[in-house]
């Protein structure tokens, strides 16, 4: 997990340290890009406020193309970029206020580390589902100890 979690994070850094000959592409990762640059340097862990997404696709069919990371600010809350390369959809979310079901699918920081499969958003939308079904059952079971 750790090698996916480095080439994600490397990509996503390299959109933003660099306009690439697309200025209106760049990413603005704010405070965030220092962290990531120590993260790669091995010089710092992983940002306490980002999590990372890793979705492999399960079409049958795949686009050969990748795309260059874009997004932006969701709700008010939080930032969440994303960019594919054939078959895997990388998602990061950063700040403060994300939502803790997406903290617990994080792919790097998750105990399962968790790599999801499925196409695109509706992928992500049942992986979050999943996820807080999951903690629901295990908040049960503890109180019912």
């Amino acid at each position: 997990m750790e090698a996916l979690t480095y080439f994600a994070i490397s990509v996503f850094w390299r959109a933003s340290a660099h306009d690439w000959g697309c200025a209106e592409h760049r990413l603005n990762l704010g405070s965030y890009q220092e962290e990531f640059r120590q993260y790669l340097l091995s010089s710092a862990p992983f940002p306490g406020n980002a999590a990372l997404l890793i979705v492999v696709s399960n079409a049958t069919t795949l686009l050969e193309i990748a795309t260059f990371p874009f997004g932006g600010k969701v709700g008010g809350m939080y930032h969440s970029y994303q960019f594919n390369i054939p078959g895997v959809e990388f998602t990061l979310s950063l700040g403060q206020r994300i939502p803790d079901a997406v903290r617990r699918i994080c792919a790097f920081r998750s105990q399962d580390k968790w790599i999801f499969l499925g196409k695109g958003d509706a992928s992500v939308q049942m992986a979050l589902d999943m996820m807080s079904d999951r903690t629901r059952m295990n908040q049960d079971k503890h109180s019912a100890s």
